[in-house]
């Protein structure tokens, strides 16, 4: 979370740098202005869907005998969010490690579909949370 915040505070010390250190003619503050808008719209974004839940201590993945309920409403580009996948629809669970953006956990579901998300917000060691979605799998499809 912080480390993402960082990141962020970093661009915009970038795009300050480069817009008042040039010598350009002309006024940079309406760059620098939209530069902030949109950071701030992700500060915003990511408070709400992530980092507020988290502080609070709330559950982001949620193992039963019956399903997989995430938490999680944040999506990747490549799938539609999906709040509940039970354990009889699905075919096959996948684990990618993607250097940049953390583990991937992607879910095979029986009707053709697929979604998955990134264990980056979740507690715990990213091989163990597969390994214990993996073991309930295996006791309750």
């Amino acid at each position: 979370m912080l480390f993402g915040m960082c990141q962020l505070l970093f661009v915009v010390l970038i795009t300050y740098i480069a817009l008042f250190s040039s010598n350009s003619k002309g006024n940079p503050w309406p760059l620098m202005c939209s530069v902030l808008l949109i950071i701030g719209i992700r500060l915003i974004y990511l408070g709400i869907m992530y980092y507020i839940p988290c502080l609070k201590g709330k559950t982001a993945l949620e193992l039963d005998k019956d399903k997989l309920q995430l938490y999680i409403k944040g999506k990747l580009l490549f799938q539609i969010p999906r709040d509940v996948a039970y354990w009889g629809d699905i075919e096959d669970i996948d684990y990618n490690y993607a250097s940049r953006i953390g583990s991937i956990i992607s879910f095979k579901m029986k009707d053709g579909s697929v979604f998955g998300f990134l264990t980056t917000r979740i507690s715990g060691n990213d091989k163990h949370i597969y390994n214990t979605i993996m073991q309930y799998f295996e006791k309750y499809r």
